[in-house]
């Protein structure tokens, strides 16, 4: 855990040494201990007690980082939230919390009379936890009448549910720097904004909200206001503290009437201009407008965060020139050192080629594996593990069961799958992705090995040229999503399989039988490189 520890403002160390020295109004120190520390599934969950006369909040934190806070009891402090969310949520009857954490929010719409409350997590770890050994201190939130909480997915929630609710929370959906080249979830993309806005009543106000420190020039508020916009939403958009410490945005269902957009606008009038001493203000809808918009898509997730801030889409190509040329100059260098002798020679240059290829279409169909499970499930973590077990798995049964024999008419059946997904690049999801890469994913399990063994005079060369056929695949997997979105990388990996399979059935065995099922007796024996992938 020590990697994720820091003295950062919003760790652990950082809130135990801000509240640690504090005194309460009767002159008593403030109380600050630890409640809870663990793994979760997706993070390291901490959950952090700051008590005095005054004050008593319990401090949610995921991997060092402070997510959210929960105020137990009665409490006179109306913070930023309350004071903006709770005029548009009197009288809901049901509210849905996409990333519930601690419960503040549970409370604050049974608190507004909501009758029907959906709270949805993603980490196993915090409902445990609070429904667990923490529940007393947490006022038992979940557990509350009307209260039903899901764990998992909140976008996949919503797409086999066909629920109204009059007010939708989603709060704290800041771009954290994991999320600047990995997608982590597709819960930010313009296919989710507007699932959500679906499920809305007519009467309904979507909110969303997070730290101003995350996009201090207002990116991503534009893009959410804009995409929320487009897709038919009435925006207005809060800044709170000064200097800005909070964001909020609401946006109104589409379907709203003009009596019912009149009453909202006439609210905004009424909303206090102040909470805790700090500033609320209401952001010009000019401020809102994003110049020369893209919205992010489920296509193309990557560039959700903040990374815009960081690096434009052409610094990222510039980055990918580069590493992809010294990569390649790194290869030449290698192979022009790797030693040479009776026991080791250099292949043929198309055995070189196709060794590189080889390399290179493992990692390309794994990743594209990957990718496809994780449009369909809209978690990558899970997605990840899920598809590297599925592959390598199918991969290991295609270097055991088959033989020369089988591999060539297996190879081309193996070709309508890839073909007809490229014919027809609209469908997608787990399933259609292992249909159509099973036989391509056993070919696969079987060439290398076969090749490996044919030319045992040239292992090392050929073991080599495949670990840098697998580093060119990793580099086309981590930049042709991001700059081009996933259907480009997923036409990339099919195309590569199929050029792949080709050269090997051509060169490799153009006619049956020159393919051994196995090597002979004696170089098994004496072999001392085992046979097996180096991705693997």
């Amino acid at each position: 855990m020590r990697q994720f520890k820091s003295d950062k403002s919003f760790s652990v160390a950082a809130y135990v040494r801000n509240h640690a020295g504090r005194v309460g109004s009767d002159g008593r120190p403030t109380e600050v201990r630890s409640l809870h520390e663990g793994w979760g599934r997706y993070s390291y969950f901490e959950v952090l007690e700051v008590k005095d006369r005054d004050h008593h909040v319990l401090w949610g934190f995921y991997n060092d980082m402070s997510q959210w806070a929960y105020h137990p009891g009665a409490t006179t402090e109306r913070g930023f939230r309350e004071a903006v969310l709770q005029p548009f949520v009197a009288g809901a009857d049901s509210v849905a919390i996409i990333g519930a954490g601690g419960g503040r929010d549970v409370k604050l719409a049974r608190q507004a009379g909501a009758e029907r409350i959906l709270a949805v997590e993603v980490e196993p770890a915090v409902p445990a936890i609070l429904r667990g050994k923490l529940r007393d201190a947490f006022e038992g939130v979940y557990d509350q009448p009307g209260v039903t909480l899901h764990v998992g997915d909140a976008r996949t929630w919503l797409e086999r549910h066909d629920d109204r609710f009059d007010a939708i929370f989603f709060w704290s959906v800041g771009g954290y720097p994991q999320l600047m080249l990995e997608p982590g979830n597709m819960i930010r993309t313009r296919e989710s904004l507007t699932e959500m806005l679906a499920h809305l009543t007519p009467d309904g106000c979507f909110f969303m909200g997070y730290d101003q420190a995350l996009d201090p020039d207002m990116v991503l508020l534009r893009q959410y206001a804009t995409t929320l916009e487009q897709a038919g939403a009435e925006v207005v958009a809060f800044s709170y503290g000064d200097p800005g410490l909070e964001f909020a945005l609401i946006a109104f269902s589409p379907a709203a009437t003009a009596e019912r957009k009149l009453a909202w606008r006439e609210l905004f009038q009424r909303l206090p201009t102040e909470a805790i001493g700090q500033p609320i203000r209401r952001i010009p809808a000019a401020q809102l407008v994003q110049p020369n918009f893209t919205p992010v898509t489920d296509d193309r997730p990557y560039l959700g965060g903040n990374i815009r801030n960081v690096l434009t889409t052409e610094g990222i190509r510039q980055l990918f020139y580069l590493i992809g040329t010294s990569l390649a100059i790194a290869i030449g260098v290698i192979l022009w050192l790797l030693p040479t002798d009776e026991t080791n020679r250099r292949p043929p240059p198309s055995i070189q080629g196709i060794s590189i290829l080889l390399g290179a279409n493992f990692i390309l169909l794994e990743h594209l594996l990957v990718l496809e499970i994780f449009r369909s499930k809209y978690m990558y973590a899970d997605s990840l593990m899920q598809g590297m077990v599925i592959y390598l798995t199918i991969t290991a049964l295609g270097s055991v069961l088959l033989t020369a024999r089988r591999v060539g008419p297996l190879m081309a059946i193996s070709w309508i799958g890839p073909v007809l997904w490229l014919v027809v690049p609209s469908i997608g999801g787990t399933l259609v992705a292992i249909g159509a890469l099973i036989l391509a994913t056993l070919v696969t399990g079987f060439l290398f090995p076969s090749i490996f063994e044919r030319h045992s005079e040239s292992r090392l060369n050929i073991f080599a040229l495949d670990a840098f056929g697998a580093a060119i695949g990793a580099l086309v997997s981590f930049f042709v999503p991001l700059l081009f979105g996933l259907t480009a990388f997923r036409t990339v990996a099919l195309v590569g399989y199929l050029i792949t399979s080709i050269a090997v059935l051509l060169i490799v065995f153009p006619r049956r039988g020159s393919l051994p099922d196995r090597a002979p007796r004696r170089e098994r024996e004496t072999s001392a490189i085992p046979v097996s992938r180096a991705e693997g």
